[in-house]
């Protein structure tokens, strides 16, 4: 049986994991952003939140994701990032997103163990 370190370890590489697939899978929506370049890159802010309102144990992400993408300046001396806002997302974006999501939830899940 491991040991308390072990579990937090492995507890630690899982959430990783999921929050690596989460922003995968969030960036995979770029192309919602017309005109933005194949390397553009996905602006989000996250941060993991340990405990729900009665401090129980409650593991959850909490995230800030742009509506759009960045890109570096069209030329070389512009170095200011441009944003590419998504006008092209729909509904069924976000539904495909949830199906992604709960299968890397559910592999983090394995991952961390009892």
């Amino acid at each position: 049986m491991a040991g308390p370190s072990r579990r937090s370890a492995r507890r630690e590489r899982a959430t990783r994991a999921v929050l690596r697939i989460l922003l995968r899978a969030i960036h995979t929506l770029r192309h919602a952003s017309p005109g933005a370049p194949i390397d553009a890159r996905l602006g989000a802010v996250s941060f993991l939140h340990r405990f729900g309102s009665s401090l129980n144990s409650h593991l959850h992400f909490h995230l800030v994701v742009l509506d759009g993408v960045f890109s570096r300046g069209d030329d070389g001396h512009n170095r200011e990032a441009l944003f590419h806002e998504a006008t092209l997302l729909q509904p069924d974006h976000w539904s495909r997103l949830q199906g992604v999501l709960a299968i890397g939830a559910e592999r983090g899940a394995v991952m961390a163990g009892p």
